[in-house]
């Protein structure tokens, strides 16, 4: 690859992030209009609507998550959905997934998650509750826009991969793989479960 080529690839890589931020927050700011609008059509002194507040909450938060401050212990516990890359808190914050972590629990989004943030800046996660999972067979290949690890199914599904899982086990585009996918198919990102290595031409 020369330079100009790793240029323009790293340049389409930056640009397809920033389009997908921009999104994601475009998509949060109208939720949030929505949500402020619905709001301020109700009374919450009437009865009547504690229903609609109730159902608009677990639109917001369908998993219940929680957030609160143990003092005994000296630290924040938050929980939240995993969505491959991120822990997506209770608080609407995205929380950094150690790509190792990952890698080594074998999270799939949708997974719910938990982390204990310490005074220092220390964070410890625990996964607490899995999403419902189904095994896969698929081949590694590469995304042609973000150059990122994907898993390919017979049935032509693509999901994305933890590249800290590809590297480990040294694959390589073309082998077969196993994968762990959500049983509702929710999430697009599948956790690595073992690698067969394509035979390789003499």
């Amino acid at each position: 690859m020369t330079n100009q080529e790793k240029y323009l690839k790293n340049y389409q890589q930056l640009i397809h992030f920033l389009h997908n931020t921009v999104n994601h927050i475009e998509n949060d700011l109208k939720r949030v209009k929505t949500t402020i609008n619905q709001l301020n059509t109700l009374n919450p002194y009437d009865e009547s609507t504690w229903d609609a507040v109730e159902n608009m909450l677990k639109e917001i938060n369908p998993h219940n998550l929680q957030s609160y401050f143990d003092s005994e212990k000296d630290e924040n516990v938050i929980e939240g959905i995993f969505d491959g890359y991120f822990m997506i808190g209770s608080d609407q914050k995205k929380y950094p997934i150690p790509a190792n972590y990952s890698s080594k629990s074998k999270l799939v989004g949708g997974d719910q998650l938990m982390v204990k943030v310490f005074p220092d800046g220390k964070m410890i996660y625990k996964l607490v509750k899995p999403i419902e999972r189904k095994h896969m067979k698929a081949t590694l290949s590469v995304d042609n826009d973000s150059g990122k690890p994907i898993a390919i199914t017979s049935d032509k599904k693509t999901y994305l991969l933890n590249q800290a899982a590809v590297s480990y086990y040294k694959a390589d585009a073309g082998d077969a793989l196993t994968i762990i996918v959500a049983q509702d198919d929710s999430s697009s990102f599948a956790a690595l479960e073992s690698v067969i290595k394509a035979a390789k031409e003499k």
